[in-house]
């Protein structure tokens, strides 16, 4: 695990952003010392507590920059960009909840299998309620929930459908084959130019002359690491629009 000091979070527009945004508003502050640590500060017996001399707003472009470029990372390996608060009896409930229809995606094979259950209306559907249902963090909230059953209500339609068809997964009719690669072929171009759309970003950061920029020009090592990964992502995407290609000849 990596570390920052607190000079560098000061000059990342980290600390201003964590007192101005968190810390402020309950009073409290975070300071850099001059030993190089961080220290919490108790303000609240100030009357409004405390604020900030000035706010740099370079400093808030950076930290967007910055969010822009993590937000997909995160929200597809956790599930989630800010983590919600998830109570222990809620557990299983949101495992029911999560279910089947989030390997959406994050598997070709099983989101091939997974989507050749249902129309193409059927999926839209499905692609929209899944997005409107992640917007909402409160696991509790009865629009979340109405989402949720309108969700499981098309699989419960799908699967009747299929097991009255006598369809079988493992065997995909032609004109779910067609619909399947058509889909995952647009998934990859999305995902392809998403990538290519950070390496711009990442580029641009690292060449820029903003003091708080997140790298420290194109030699910076953290740079070139993270520009590998999106470079290999790349690669990885590409390989697999060649063999979508090869298997429709």
């Amino acid at each position: 695990m990596k570390t920052i000091s607190p000079k560098a979070a000061e000059k990342l527009g980290l600390l201003q952003e964590a007192n101005r945004r968190f810390f402020h508003p309950l009073g409290f502050e975070l300071v850099a010392t001059d030993d190089g640590k961080f220290e919490l500060q108790d303000r609240r017996g100030e009357a409004g507590g405390p604020k900030l001399a000035t706010v740099d707003p370079d400093k808030i472009a950076a930290l967007k920059r910055l969010s822009d470029l993590r937000k997909s990372p995160r929200q597809s390996a956790r599930g989630f960009w800010i983590q919600p608060a998830v109570k222990p009896k809620q557990e299983s409930q949101v495992s029911k909840a999560k279910g089947i229809l989030d390997r959406m995606g994050e598997d070709q094979a099983a989101r091939d299998k997974f989507n050749a259950q249902f129309t193409a209306d059927e999926l839209a559907q499905l692609r929209k309620l899944k997005a409107q249902r992640d917007a909402i963090d409160d696991l509790d909230s009865p629009k979340r929930k109405s989402i949720v059953a309108q969700m499981a209500a098309i699989g419960k339609k799908a699967k009747a459908r299929n097991e009255a068809s006598g369809d079988n997964s493992e065997k995909f009719p032609d004109k779910l084959n067609k619909l399947r690669d058509k889909e995952s072929m647009a998934s990859l171009s999305k995902q392809l130019n998403d990538e290519k759309a950070k390496l711009a970003a990442m580029t641009k950061d690292a060449k820029s002359s903003d003091n708080a920029k997140m790298y420290a020009g194109v030699n910076d090592p953290r740079y070139k690491r993270a520009y590998q990964a999106v470079q290999d992502r790349i690669e990885a995407i590409h390989t697999k629009m060649n063999n979508l290609r090869d298997a429709a000849k």
